[in-house]
């Protein structure tokens, strides 16, 4: 049995073989099949990892994308996207690991309710799958959605489902690399999309925390609440509480802000 869903992943060249191969053998497995998995090489890449996508691809197991130039995640998303032809499109990350039954239960969800964009929970790990487990929960009904986005992202993205439709009215993933996935929900509920997230783990994450607390991250999440402002989404308290949290959040010690985020932020 095959669902009408297109998986997409996008490669590059800070990425590891290893887990690129893991992650895409994570796809590949999955109970229910995926109508489709396109995967972009997001600019140059090393041999070796070329090699290994191209098998993949001469299997028939992936559909393989080449940009000449990096482009960034947004932009390599939407060209992968782009080249789907499923009706609901799944997000997947180079260096994370589905759940055998991700697909299944998404595929089961938005079958049964009124929803356009669909994500779940993941479960952190360090190394390898299962150590050091801790799991982000998001809040799961459309308005708790809603309101959780006014300070930040509601979904977690690398579990994220949404309808085609939804993807074409908004345009697209925006030219940002780091807080493209709030930017793409805001515009979302800008355009009427219903939310939800299942109550299950559905992807197991790599932790990254350091790249959360980059200039170019608070630069672009000001630039995310800015754009909400103008759109009518944010009021002046938020956009003002935001600037707050975001200038705090890279000033603070990382050892206050891994505690915070291990026994706050992952509470929403």
């Amino acid at each position: 049995m095959c669902a009408n869903i297109s998986v997409v992943m996008a490669v590059w060249r800070g990425d590891s073989l290893d887990q690129i191969a893991a992650a895409i053998d994570s796809v590949l497995a999955q109970t229910l099949k995926p109508k489709e998995f396109v995967v972009v090489i997001d600019g140059p890449v090393d041999s070796e990892i070329d090699i290994c996508l191209t098998c993949y691809s001469e299997r028939g197991e992936i559909i393989l994308l080449r940009l000449l130039k990096n482009v960034g995640r947004g932009g390599a998303r939407n060209h992968a996207i782009n080249a789907t032809s499923g009706q609901w499109i799944a997000i997947m990350d180079a260096d994370d690991i589905c759940c055998p039954t991700r697909i299944a239960l998404q595929s089961d969800f938005v079958l049964r309710h009124e929803v356009d964009v669909l994500g779940g929970l993941i479960s952190e790990f360090d190394q390898v799958v299962g150590d050091n487990v801790s799991t982000r929960k998001v809040p799961k009904n459309h308005d708790s959605i809603c309101r959780m986005l006014r300070r930040r992202s509601a979904f977690n993205h690398v579990t994220l489902m949404f309808r085609r439709e939804i993807f074409d009215q908004i345009g697209g993933y925006g030219p940002l690399n780091c807080v493209e996935d709030w930017d793409f929900y805001l515009r979302c509920e800008n355009v009427g999309a219903r939310f939800a997230n299942l109550d299950a783990v559905l992807v197991g994450v790599r932790r990254a925390l350091g790249r959360r607390r980059s200039v170019e991250y608070l630069r672009e999440e000001m630039r995310v609440m800015s754009d909400a402002y103008r759109r009518g989404q944010f009021g002046l308290v938020d956009l003002g509480v935001g600037y707050v949290l975001r200038v705090a959040k890279l000033l603070i010690p990382i050892i206050v802000y891994r505690f915070a985020d291990k026994h706050i932020l992952r509470r929403f």
